[in-house]
């Protein structure tokens, strides 16, 4: 019982890495490092610059908002089946995509 406690601890010490995808015409896609030790979202999307966002982790979803201009984008991460869900306060149809989970980057040197 002791070692699935620790692995547990451990796999939470650890950042989350998921690649997400929708749109069925122009795929889009956003990479994430979902750190729920450190209770923060970073969000890379291609083209555009990675952010760093404080996130609420509950054990079914991760939701992080970041402000743009004069709106509100909500990131929700659906832990269970995998999901990500980017609502924009000017739009009332959120974008939904499939996320799949990637391997921990390699240890690097810098």
């Amino acid at each position: 019982m002791w070692m699935m406690i620790a692995a547990s601890a451990l796999s939470a010490a650890t950042p989350t890495y998921l690649s997400c995808e929708w749109g069925e015409v122009d795929g889009s896609r956003v990479e994430l490092a979902v750190d729920e030790a450190n209770q923060r979202i970073t969000i890379g999307r291609p083209g555009l610059e990675v952010v760093s966002l404080p996130a609420l982790f509950t054990p079914n979803e991760v939701r992080a908002t970041e402000r743009i201009g004069g709106e509100t984008q909500t990131w929700l991460v659906d832990r269970t089946a995998l999901t990500l869900t980017i609502s924009v306060s000017f739009s009332p149809n959120p974008q939904i995509g499939q996320c799949e989970v990637k391997p921990t980057p390699a240890d690097r040197a810098f």
